[in-house]
């Protein structure tokens, strides 16, 4: 089936514009999905160099980038905050156990093994068993 005869069924360019927009309100996220298809079936390296399409993708890719730097440097803050929190906390008086069991939560949350982790679960360990408690770990052991 030939364009003309797609066009002659829905009554010219303005009929199959009127169905291609029913079917864009229908199912909203229709452009995307087929703009996405499009640039998945793109192979970068096959462009020119200095074609418009070309530096957009080399522009994705710097983009692409700096958002990984970016998520890492906040991570690192946000584990650099957590830390001082655990420290600060274990160094006031009386048991802060739940506290720093809470900050404990939020770097697992983030994935972070670091000394502050240790720090704060050798801390919990030691004020469980001085009250008491025997504090058990919930987590899963890692290989």
């Amino acid at each position: 089936m030939s364009l003309d005869h797609f066009l002659a069924a829905f009554g010219g360019v303005g009929g199959a514009v009127a169905v291609l927009g029913i079917i864009v309100k229908i199912l909203p996220g229709t452009v995307q999905r087929f703009a996405d298809s499009v640039f998945d079936h793109v192979d970068p390296t096959r462009l020119k160099k200095d074609s418009p399409l070309a530096s957009h993708f080399e522009r994705t890719d710097e983009l692409a980038d700096r958002q990984a730097r970016i998520i890492a440097t906040l991570t690192e803050l946000q584990v650099d905050a957590i830390s001082n929190t655990i420290l600060g906390l274990a160094h006031m008086a009386g048991d802060q156990s739940m506290q720093i069991a809470e900050q404990v939560t939020k770097l697992e949350k983030l994935d972070q093994n670091s000394w502050a982790l240790a720090f704060a679960q050798q801390y919990i360990a030691d004020h469980a068993t001085t009250a008491g408690e025997t504090h058990t770990d919930t987590r899963e052991e890692q290989p």
